[in-house]
């Protein structure tokens, strides 16, 4: 497994500072915008986060995991496994085509499909 994901419920009032908090890269409904995919979820998060990272965030920001109802995914990563760059606020393409087909909705794979187009 490339990561452990963990699905949370956040307010929608704290989606961006979730996307810009240190430690967390976006990936698939949150990193759509920036493949120009059609693919559009405001108030849903989806993105990697540092191990290390990961108490301060759900206390911070109040993300309940036992909620009914989830819109935040975190992928966490153990900190010595980290694969993206400290300066990368988005996963690269591939990594979002796979998260996006995780997903598991049509609609979500078919964003993905771009991404996996061979040039």
């Amino acid at each position: 497994m490339r990561a452990e994901p963990r699905r949370y419920y956040a307010h929608p009032s704290v989606i961006g500072m979730l996307a810009a908090a240190e430690g967390v890269v976006r990936s698939g409904v949150s990193a759509a915008s920036h493949y120009q995919l059609d693919l559009v979820a405001v108030d849903e998060f989806e993105g990697y986060v540092h191990s290390s990272v990961l108490a301060d965030l759900v206390d911070r920001l109040a993300l309940d995991r036992y909620a009914e109802r989830h819109n935040v995914v975190l992928r966490v990563v153990e900190d010595e496994f980290w694969p993206f760059d400290s300066d990368d606020e988005v996963a690269p393409a591939p990594v979002v085509a796979v998260d996006l087909l995780e997903a598991g909705d049509g609609r979500s794979r078919r964003a993905a499909a771009p991404l996996l187009a061979c040039p």
